[in-house]
């Protein structure tokens, strides 16, 4: 039984039933509570308890779910706050309170959509319909339902789902719309039975025997009545045992089956007192009152006492102790929602100084940023400035070397110039003496010259011409060393660059050549004749 009760208070059902708490398990529960250091543990068994008096003790259901309220805030635990919440609002209910109902109802639905517990607000929404149901305001309560229907529909909650339907058809059947009313509560039938939603059946069993009752299907819904006690006999459903066997005496008394009627009622208030359902021990004493009014007035005054007494006990609620309870529970309201102000207060003004301290450091960070950018774009100009002058450093340097170099060149050129000249000079002397003696020869021997002196004297010819085309091209060679060293006047030339080319490519072996003697290469050259002199 207590699993089943803590199934329905985990589902958040408004319509569950709760049999009438035994001795031994409400004294545990009691007990567990006193002695477990889980807090969250607590609570949850506190609730529990306000499940089990919200029906026979609305006071107790009140003070167990203040206490749970309590214990939640300080643990920080939002379903224990809400729990406490709903069922708070559900004891007021019962005990006529309807505003309180009303605003402990929308405390819950506030957590509920802050927290996005959307099987929870199905159920907060149910409730309202079933407060403006006992308050009277059928066509909201209606509203409310089938808000809850929706939207249990939407998240495919079939135990929610069956009981909003079940509520509705309540209501349709208050407004004498019967078929509305049997068109739900087929609904929340086939949903029960296709889902298995076991608390259902009772409430549901037990409306549609009420519906075909109207309708004047007396068989029917006898049928009905004796299947929703059956199932209340199982899951302990007393306050649908004393509704339905109500509802069976009150068919057998338009049948005129007196015993059957009696039977019944008595059966009916019998559960009603076990229970302590002060609203259904007046309605069924009232109804035995009033068959043995003609036939037996003492027995029917003695109903009447019953049905008074339980009258008084109802009006207890709401007088010492649930006074204290409610006044206790509004000074722990108005103290946590100062609390919750101040907090919501310093936390603004936290939120504001951390605002503004972040945006102090984001200037500074802004600044810091832009001070280093600056700074890092100075240091690459100076890299840059300072490889500039590296580079230009290293082209003095080699214009230094390549100047002293060409000094030196020239110098050495026109050293070796003079030699050169002397060279060439006296290679063009020698050949035309040569010439000369070989034309005197010829005018004094004629034809008996001899060969072999001839021979002699032709290649000293030879030789010579050899010694002055080579000393004519050392001095071409000199003469280009001599231009090269020279400093430049800027001015462009006319220039064979094909020739410049050739001279430079020979220059560039014989560098090699005395660099290491024995490098040797081959030059082949393709050269444009036609290209002509370029202004270089």
């Amino acid at each position: 039984m207590l699993n089943r009760r803590i199934r329905f208070i985990l589902y958040f059902i408004p319509i569950c039933v709760f049999g009438i708490a035994q001795t031994n398990p409400l004294d545990s529960i009691k007990t567990q509570i006193t002695l477990s250091n889980n807090d969250t543990s607590r609570v949850l068994m506190m609730l529990d308890l306000a499940d089990f008096y919200k029906f026979n003790n609305p006071d107790s259901s009140l003070y167990y779910c203040h206490q749970a309220l309590i214990l939640s805030r300080k643990i920080q635990f939002i379903k224990g706050q809400f729990r406490s919440y709903f069922w708070t609002g559900f004891s007021l209910g019962v005990s006529g309170n309807y505003p309180r109902a009303l605003e402990m109802q929308l405390k819950a639905l506030h957590l509920a959509e802050k927290y996005n517990f959307i099987n929870e607000k199905a159920a907060v929404l149910t409730r309202f319909g079933t407060i403006y149901r006992d308050a009277g305001d059928l066509e909201k309560s209606l509203f409310y339902l089938k808000r809850s229907l929706n939207l249990s529909d939407s998240l495919s909650a079939y135990p929610e789902l069956s009981g909003a339907q079940n509520l509705i058809a309540r209501d349709y059947l208050m407004m004498n719309e019967l078929d509305s009313a049997l068109l739900y509560s087929r609904k929340s039938y086939e949903n029960i039975n296709k889902y298995n939603v076991v608390f259902m059946r009772c409430p549901n069993l037990l409306l549609l025997g009420k519906i075909q009752s109207k309708l004047g299907n007396d068989s029917l819904a006898l049928y009905y009545f004796r299947e929703s006690v059956k199932y209340a006999d199982q899951y302990d459903g007393y306050i649908y045992d004393t509704q339905s066997f109500l509802e069976m005496a009150t068919i057998y008394y338009r049948q005129h089956q007196l015993d059957s009627c009696l039977l019944y009622a008595n059966k009916s208030l019998e559960v009603a007192q076990s229970g302590n359902l002060y609203n259904n021990i007046i309605v069924t004493s009232l109804f035995l009152s009033s068959i043995y009014e003609k036939t037996n007035p003492l027995l029917a005054l003695n109903y009447q006492k019953i049905a008074n007494a339980a009258h008084e006990k109802l009006l207890k609620f709401g007088n010492s102790s649930e006074i204290q309870n409610r006044l206790s529970f509004d000074e722990e309201e108005r103290q946590y929602e100062i609390e919750s102000e101040q907090t919501a207060y310093k936390n603004k003004y936290r939120q504001y100084a951390l605002i503004t301290g972040l945006g102090i450091m984001f200037l500074v960070g802004l600044m810091l940023y832009r001070t280093n950018s600056q700074k890092q774009k100075a240091n690459k100009v100076l890299e840059l400035t300072l490889t500039n002058l590296k580079s230009t450093q290293a082209q003095l340097i080699q214009a230094e070397k390549m100047a002293s170099l060409g000094e030196l060149t020239a110098g050495i050129a026109h050293e070796i110039q003079n030699p050169l000249n002397f060279v060439n000079n006296f290679s063009e002397v020698n050949k035309e003496l040569i010439d000369e003696i070989i034309e005197d020869r010829r005018k004094k021997i004629g034809e008996r010259s001899d060969k072999l002196q001839d021979e002699l004297i032709d290649n000293i010819k030879e030789n010579e011409e050899k010694i002055n085309h080579h000393g004519n091209r050392a001095a071409d060679i000199v003469k280009g060393m001599l231009q090269h060293s020279r400093s430049s006047s800027g001015v462009k030339e006319p220039t064979d660059i094909n020739a410049l080319c050739d001279e430079y490519l020979r220059l560039s072996y014989h560098g090699l050549r005395a660099k290491d003697k024995n490098f040797n290469a081959t030059m082949k050259t393709d050269f444009d004749e036609t290209i002509g002199n370029i202004n270089i």
